[in-house]
């Protein structure tokens, strides 16, 4: 799990700094590439977090166990993140609307 932990942390930063930039209107495909690889790293490598921290809580003493139950719900809620990022990304990737485009259109 220790392994995993800094990979995972990066690479949800990564896309989540990635998405940033698509949201402010930047277009570069290395912007998009970089956000869905650091999606798909992030994802495998969050899987091995959460398992590693499920054997530290059940293995945790019962003073320890409400500690253990924090450190996973910060985990999961890190997970929904990068979940809720990556069923936004079909929205990030699509062009910008233009003038006279029906979101301009009065």
């Amino acid at each position: 799990m220790h392994a995993a932990l800094v990979p995972a942390s990066y690479h949800r930063v990564t896309a989540n700094g990635s998405a940033i930039r698509l949201l402010h209107g930047e277009n570069a495909p290395s912007i998009i590439e970089a956000l869905v690889y650091c999606i798909q790293k992030a994802d495998g490598k969050d899987k091995d977090v959460t398992a590693g921290l499920q054997l530290m809580r059940d293995e945790a003493t019962a003073s320890y166990k409400p500690f253990m139950e924090n450190i996973l719900r910060w985990q999961e809620h890190a997970v929904m993140n990068l979940q809720n990022a990556k069923q936004r990304i079909p929205q990030m990737t699509k062009p910008a609307p233009t003038q006279g485009s029906a979101l301009f259109s009065y």
